[in-house]
């Protein structure tokens, strides 16, 4: 939630020309600081102990899940404000 909460901020109240250049920019950055995250979640992930392979899927696709759904809905924002 902070991660979308600061995508949404940046996209709203940062500056530059709000277009679909600064879209792109703002998405590459984005995606720049989630796939290590994603990568370091998958490696945790997958040394813990104790816990089922379907809860370690679920928990693989989890993080993606959440990106696609706040990318889907807040996508546009900021665009053309």
């Amino acid at each position: 939630m902070l991660i979308c909460a600061h995508d949404a901020g940046v996209k709203l109240y940062g500056g530059g020309a709000h277009d679909l250049a600064g879209q792109g920019f703002i998405h590459a950055f984005l995606f720049f600081g989630l796939f290590p995250t994603y990568l370091l979640l998958l490696h945790r992930v997958s040394q813990v102990t104790g816990i089922s392979a379907r809860n370690k899927r679920a928990a693989y696709l989890v993080f993606p899940l959440v990106l696609a759904v706040h990318l889907t809905l807040f996508g546009w924002l900021g665009v053309n404000r």
